[in-house]
């Protein structure tokens, strides 16, 4: 059985790219797959690990 792992914070980040994308205030903003992935990979390694 082969398990499967799904990274939240990536879905999560991933959705809110594209909802600020989509507004009028980032509409300068390049909207190309590299630029987004860029963006989600600096998000992405920029959020914080909380540990309890």
């Amino acid at each position: 059985m082969e398990r499967q792992y799904t990274n939240v914070m990536e879905e999560i980040v991933v959705t809110w790219i594209k909802v600020l994308i989509s507004g009028m205030e980032y509409q300068t903003f390049c909207s190309c797959s590299k630029c987004k992935n860029d963006i989600i990979t600096l998000s992405l390694n920029n959020l914080r690990l909380i540990t309890m």
